[in-house]
């Protein structure tokens, strides 16, 4: 197991300032009361991206409904939709890979949409303790569907086409608020926050499922050994070309203070290289395989009093291909952002616009991490 560190310069990237209008890396969509954004995908004739996200309607709604955005390959908003019937927040949204429709993470409720975002199913997933459906859901074949949802344990479902589980998986957790998953179409992995404050058990747990939901393998990522702290959430994985797998968490050092962890391991769990990104207040939100192999992830960090968005770009080694910083203390900074890699190979990040109550676009060349879509301010 190796440790790097990663030398990150501190750039300002396209950030030319004129006297009066400054340009700027991002398109952000002004709209009437508070709304954030939670995630991103291309509609099926790749001409648009969706953003999904909530809505207080300038205080028409309360509680606060779930949104959608539609915005064109420049940024330009094409349509805004409330879903009155959904409350609260929509907090993914995944392009089917079989049939034109989507799939909406909305609090309990798994929602299917057809193109047209009309509802073709919801199906609500609550225990005794309320569980959330949360991350990334799979296409695959016959309709079936992969699903996570957490609280306090894990639990991943397989679900036919009118959403309703078929087969699932439990594990019971001390106490877990955070669990991402990922899979390669025959096996699924899913990494678990876990505190286990009698045993002093604090880190991740790394779990291998086969397409039936059989358990084929357990590991463990021990924080408290490595750093001496507490497990935080873990926000996203994501799995490099060579096979390895990339796991972003948040580690916990006291009350508002943290810093982001990045782990790779190997199929089987195995830590072969950690990392720290250890600004004030650091979060890595998301990540994306792009071409080549390598991962792009995006992160919100303060320094100076400014929160600021960093995005990079890593080999499976944990090398630094490019690094870039944006936003910071002009404009806004993009927090809960959603990166994915476009049908086009460039980058497309969707976000809240911490501070400004608004949603925020960006577009990124892969290959340099040089915005493509920019706006004046």
């Amino acid at each position: 197991m190796r440790r790097f560190l990663l030398l990150i310069p501190f750039i300002l990237s396209g950030c030319a300032t004129q006297p009066e209008v400054r340009r700027v890396p991002v398109v952000i969509y002004h709209m009437e009361g508070s709304q954030e954004a939670y995630g991103i995908t291309e509609t099926h004739d790749v001409r648009y991206y969706i953003i999904s996200g909530w809505t207080d309607g300038g205080g028409e709604y309360y509680p606060p409904r779930c949104m959608l955005l539609k915005v064109d390959r420049e940024g330009k908003l094409v349509e805004r939709n409330i879903f009155e019937n959904l409350e609260w927040y929509c907090d993914f949204i995944v392009r089917s890979e079989n049939v034109r429709e989507y799939f909406l993470g909305n609090g309990s409720n798994l929602v299917k949409l057809d193109e047209n975002w009309n509802i073709l199913e919801m199906k609500r997933y609550e225990t005794f303790v309320p569980h959330f459906i949360t991350d990334q859901i799979e296409s695959r074949e016959y309709g079936a569907i992969y699903a996570l949802s957490h609280l306090r344990d894990a639990r991943v479902y397989k679900i036919n086409e009118s959403l309703e589980p078929i087969d699932s998986f439990y594990l019971e957790v001390s106490w877990s608020r955070s669990a991402v998953i990922e899979t390669d179409g025959e096996e699924i992995y899913i990494a678990v926050q876990e505190n286990d404050t009698l045993t002093d058990m604090h880190g991740y747990l790394f779990i291998k499922l086969n397409s039936d939901l059989d358990s084929l393998l357990t590991n463990f990522i021990d924080v408290k050994e490595l750093f001496g702290y507490s497990a935080g959430y873990v926000k996203a994985m994501e799995r490099f070309g060579d096979g390895t797998f990339l796991i972003s968490a948040i580690i916990v050092r006291g009350f508002l203070d943290g810093f982001s962890a990045i782990f790779r391991v190997d199929s089987l769990g195995n830590l072969m290289e950690y990392d720290t990104i250890d600004y004030s207040m650091t979060i890595v939100e998301d990540m994306t395989k792009v071409g080549g192999g390598d991962v792009v992830l995006i992160g919100s960090a303060l320094r100076n009093g400014n929160f600021f968005n960093f995005v990079m770009r890593l080999r499976p080694d944990l090398s630094v291909v490019w690094y870039r910083e944006f936003l910071g203390d002009f404009v806004c900074s993009l927090a809960y952002a959603s990166i994915i890699q476009d049908s086009d190979g460039n980058l497309a990040i969707g976000g809240y616009c911490d501070g400004m109550d608004d949603i925020a676009f960006m577009k990124l060349n892969p290959n340099t991490g040089e915005p493509i879509v920019w706006s004046e301010w």
